[in-house]
């Protein structure tokens, strides 16, 4: 319970007009730590860093090295790196390789910028003409600086929202754990490996080939709420074990258990 209102609470501030990025960054850490869901922490813990910090970026792959195949874990650095930059992508610069709370205080220092523009009046017409015309080309690009910064926090912000929701949605719709059913943390590790090694072609082909029911049927219009309709399905019947037996033969290379 204390999870999801974790979550929750997460989400109403990202959901705020006035929200933190970087607060509900930290909020995402607790509960990827607590439900000990590594492949949401690789992630949530590199949103933290600079690139800059080489010595810390080291510190933290080799943190999660050992929590994965060596195959699996190139993979999930190659796409954490990956997106990291997508995220950071500016106009004016290749990327800004800043964490978030950095992206945070730089927005901040750019608005304070832009703000302290002002042209004083009591000038002289040919100064007041020089004054104003540096102001404008400053404005511009501290405009610039603000939209670009606002854009990157927007892109971490929907990422965020993004796993918290799907956090909300399993922890919200779990019922009391059968004996010998997943618990919260080993399902959400089946979650997550269920959304990153199937496309919706090879769902289909999953629930056909396990002969329990049709992919199109799951409650759901996204492929993420299919998913979870599809662990339901299996917990409702106490029958997890034999849904994680055939993902182990489909995709052998993953983990599907802590």
């Amino acid at each position: 319970m204390f999870l999801l209102d974790l979550t929750r609470k997460a989400l109403e501030e990202l959901e705020s007009p006035t929200y933190s990025v970087s607060s509900a960054l930290m909020k995402a850490l607790r509960i990827a730590t607590a439900l000990n869901d590594s492949f949401n922490l690789f992630w949530l813990e590199f949103e933290t860093l600079s690139l800059n910090q080489e010595a810390s970026i080291e510190r933290t792959q080799g943190k999660f090295k050992s929590a994965f195949p060596a195959h699996l874990f190139k993979e999930y650095a190659a796409r954490n790196s990956l997106e990291y930059v997508d995220e950071r992508r500016a106009t004016s610069v290749d990327i800004l390789p800043l964490s978030v709370s950095e992206l945070e205080a730089d927005l901040k220092t750019w608005e304070e910028r832009l703000n302290s523009l002002v042209t004083p009046t009591n000038l002289h017409p040919v100064d007041l003409y020089f004054v104003d015309k540096d102001n404008s080309q400053a404005g511009l690009i501290a405009i610039t600086a603000i939209e670009e910064r606002r854009k990157m926090l927007l892109r971490i912000k929907n990422r965020l929202h993004s796993y918290l929701r799907d956090i909300e949605q399993l922890l919200s719709s779990r019922e009391v754990i059968a004996k010998g059913e997943p618990s919260e943390s080993e399902r959400v590790v089946l979650f997550t490996n269920l959304v990153a090694a199937f496309n919706d072609a090879e769902l289909k082909e999953l629930c056909f080939q396990l002969n329990e029911m049709e992919y199109d049927n799951l409650a759901g219009n996204t492929k993420n709420e299919r998913v979870i309709s599809l662990i339901q399905f299996f917990e409702r019947r106490q029958t997890t074990g034999k849904l994680i037996d055939h993902l182990k033969i489909a995709r052998p290379n993953r983990y599907w258990t802590l």
